[in-house]
């Protein structure tokens, strides 16, 4: 089919063509009528030629190229590869590559670990960041579950999660955003939804909205582990939870005590300590529950996570844990002394240099003393920090130094000396972000590789402010 657009004067005159052919026709009809009436054949004759031609039939599309087989295992790519697949597939601009090889790799450590303890394995999907990545992990498990984080997420992970997927907060709604979850249809597909409540006042709130509720929601409350998250401290407190629990008919399924609070020191003695102090809390708080009367062998009883589930082997207490940056391998367990033997990182970014040269001290012209005989290069893109600020680190080429004196680095454009001749325009500059989730926050879509080739293109989570109403 041809692309040519006709122009304004290209659609005027064939306009006036017509005209002109119409009123030539008109004229000749007239004068038929006028000369006398016309035979019986005549008048077939003329009517078989002014029959509209047959349309042509558009040429049916092309079928989709069907996508390349997923595949499971691998080698994980090294960051030259990378470079050179960013360099046929990524057209010039950013991208962040999740290595699939690494990530399985990762999953069968952590689930090694889990089996031998008889627990689930709920992945906090704040480290994924993509319905269709998530989709893919959770298909992995004996039992789809997830630890979810924002409501707006959550339709758009079950559009991609295997049937039967159950979802559980890992952070209180504000109590509109429950509103709004709660007034919306859910999808058809079958699953669970757990809403974590930390307080009798969100508790009190997801009551009074239960009634009107358009979709079904079970209850998890958020013990105090002792990282100060929760607003149910007491046993007084608990009693009173579950007396309203009882009242509204609320189904209570899953109780949290996590202990997060462990990654704040990677050593060992401070991680150990932090587990065990959480643990005490934890089986008091299984008393507590069995005194009032609840089954807590029906419960999920969820807590350990990336920085000490390790560490919990042997404990009775969960029946679940939640690793998120294990999985991914990044930010602050990443070579830190956390328990990381087995796993690999499996995030990077690519970002194309742009500019090159010798580099000049700005306002003198002078040459930069700094770079001694090193080329000057920026990339579009590359710092892209993490939660606490720090940047993202070159991997590829090796020898990058960053160029403070040009700018340093930035989400639109960093700076580095590089060797002499390692980079051209074009090339691609591979960095290991320092925490998962926002590694990919920045990003519209994830470049899922394996042995060396792109094999998915998966778009990120929807950002938050989609719901704000004028």
């Amino acid at each position: 089919m041809s692309s040519y657009q006709p122009s304004d004067m290209t659609e005027r005159s064939l306009l006036d063509r017509r005209a002109f052919l119409g009123a030539a026709a008109a004229g000749a009809a007239g004068a038929a009528v006028a000369a006398g009436p016309i035979s019986e054949a005549d008048a077939a004759k003329r009517k078989r030629r002014k029959r509209k031609p047959r349309r042509k039939k558009k040429p049916a599309a092309p079928p989709a190229r069907p996508l390349p087989p997923i595949g499971e295992g691998g080698t994980p790519p090294p960051p030259a590869a990378l470079a050179a697949i960013a360099a046929r597939s990524a057209q010039g601009d950013a991208v962040t590559f999740l290595d699939l090889a690494a990530f399985d790799a990762n999953l069968a450590v952590v689930s090694e670990v889990a089996r031998a303890e008889g627990w689930a394995i709920r992945p906090a999907l704040k480290s994924f960041e993509s319905p269709a990545f998530i989709g893919y992990a959770l298909g992995r498990l004996p039992e789809p579950r997830g630890m979810v984080f924002h409501l707006r997420g959550v339709d758009e992970v079950l559009a991609e999660a295997p049937a039967g997927t159950d979802l559980m907060m890992g952070y209180p709604p504000s109590p509109p955003e429950l509103e709004r979850f709660l007034a919306a249809r859910p999808p058809s597909k079958p699953h669970r939804v757990r809403i974590l409540v930390d307080s009798l006042e969100l508790l009190e709130h997801a009551i009074r909205l239960a009634p009107s509720a358009k979709r079904p929601f079970e209850v998890a409350l958020q013990l105090e582990s002792g990282f100060e998250l929760s607003g149910l401290r007491t046993p007084a407190e608990l009693d009173a939870a579950l007396g309203r629990l009882r009242a509204s008919g609320l189904p209570l399924t899953a109780i949290v005590c996590y202990d997060g609070h462990a990654a704040f020191n990677p050593e060992r003695a401070f991680r150990q300590t932090v587990k065990d102090d959480a643990q005490k809390r934890f089986a008091a708080w299984i008393a507590e529950l069995r005194a009032a009367g609840v089954d807590t062998d029906r419960l999920v009883r969820n807590g350990p996570a990336s920085s000490t589930y390790k560490l919990w082997r042997g404990a009775k207490e969960p029946n679940e844990i939640s690793p998120g940056a294990a999985l991914l391998f990044h930010g602050y367990i990443t070579e830190d002394g956390h328990d990381n033997e087995g796993l690999q990182p499996t995030l990077h970014h690519a970002a194309p240099v742009h500019r090159i040269g010798p580099p000049y001290v700005p306002l003198t012209g002078a040459p930069d003393p700094q770079a001694q005989g090193r080329d000057g290069v920026s990339i579009k893109g590359g710092a892209w920090p993490n939660n606490s600020g720090s940047l993202a680190s070159p991997v590829h080429p090796p020898g990058l130094e960053n160029d403070e004196l040009s700018g340093g680095g930035g989400n639109n454009q960093s700076n580095f000396y590089a060797p002499k001749g390692a980079l051209k325009r074009g090339d691609y500059v591979v960095l290991r972000p320092k925490h998962a989730g926002d590694a990919i926050d920045y990003f519209d879509a994830l470049a899922a590789v394996r042995d060396g080739s792109v094999r998915r293109v998966w778009p990120t989570v929807r950002r938050p402010g989609g719901g704000i109403t004028v």
